[in-house]
């Protein structure tokens, strides 16, 4: 089982992004509704849906009288022009808040809010924090359902959620998907360019271990398919998850060694062996991520770190 896998030493690790799309609106909400609940606890915390009399400029909020808003923006933008899109969002909810007092003011103990977030999975401007000011002045003179130490705050995901993510994980709430697109003809074509002998060894391979000729080839090419998609996996978990990166690499240099020893000991082990040995490695791998990882991304990755052992195994079979 796979906890902690989350690097402590470095606070500002891109955590959310292991979870979600962090441009997918919807699924940041979602998360962030589940982690406010973590946070501080269902008794105390209370979503509000938009679905039924609109937005009231809030998305959730707690009985002492915090209320929460989310931002999740719909594609990556150069930093002056997410800004100026979030400080419109900000601007908007804000009218929303103040001009729905009589649905809101009822909702927490004495009436008043404390206190409005607006917690993205963006933050990269020290704008934003000077804006929130601004209108925490303007809230304060405009709204009744207010305290006088009233404040408008901004928080980036990870950091306002820093202790509830691995707790998060660790619970199976969420598993890590890593997004990977269809390898295209051309990316093959690259890859073959550069890493000439990757194809060889992979088809010298499977000819020793028997396989029908007339698969040879085609199969060959899907083992490189899986291994360009691999590369682009290991590279977004060494930025998303480090430490569970470090394990599955470590995990899988244990596996090798152990595999080729093997056949040092007996090298007369017969090419049948061959499918015997893949399958015990994804086992292995299975066993070690799956309480973190999602199905999807399992199989890219055993089969992707499947693709790069070929490439490199000295066994010939």
């Amino acid at each position: 089982m796979v906890f902690g896998y989350i690097n402590k030493n470095n606070a500002k690790m891109n955590m959310i992004s292991a979870a979600i799309d962090i441009y997918d609106g919807n699924a940041w909400q979602e998360l962030a509704s589940e982690l406010c609940i973590l946070k501080y606890t269902v008794e105390y915390y209370q979503k509000v849906p938009d679905m039924h009399q609109g937005d009231w400029g809030i998305e959730g909020y707690t009985l002492h009288g915090l209320g929460f808003q989310c931002y999740a923006p719909k594609k990556q933008h150069p930093v002056d022009h997410q800004v100026r899109l979030q400080k419109n969002k900000i601007n908007d909810d804000l009218n929303k808040f103040v001009n729905n007092e009589k649905y809101l003011s009822p909702l927490v103990n004495g009436g008043k809010f404390r206190r409005w977030f607006f917690l993205t999975t963006v933050y990269e401007s020290k704008e934003l924090p000077a804006y929130c000011a601004k209108k925490t002045k303007e809230i304060r003179e405009r709204c009744n359902h207010v305290t006088d130490d009233f404040a408008v705050m901004v928080h980036d995901a990870d950091s306002f959620f820093l202790e509830q993510i691995p707790t998060y994980f660790n619970l199976g709430k969420r598993k890590i998907t890593v997004p990977v697109q269809e390898v295209e003809t051309a990316q093959i074509e690259v890859h073959q360019m550069e890493n000439p002998s990757h194809l060889q060894k992979i088809t010298a391979k499977l000819t020793n271990a028997n396989v029908n000729p007339d698969n040879i080839q085609s199969l060959a090419v899907d083992y490189i398919k899986d291994l360009i998609a691999w590369n682009t996996i290991r590279e977004n978990l060494k930025k998303t998850a480090p430490d569970l990166s470090l394990l599955i690499e470590k995990r899988v240099s244990s596996l090798e060694k152990d595999i080729i020893k093997k056949y040092q000991l007996n090298s007369e082990l017969g090419s049948d062996e061959l499918s015997k040995e893949l399958s015990n490695l994804r086992q292995s791998l299975i066993a070690e991520v799956e309480t973190v990882v999602d199905t999807t991304t399992i199989d890219f990755l055993s089969r992707g770190i499947i693709a790069d052992w070929l490439t490199r195994c000295p066994i010939h079979f």
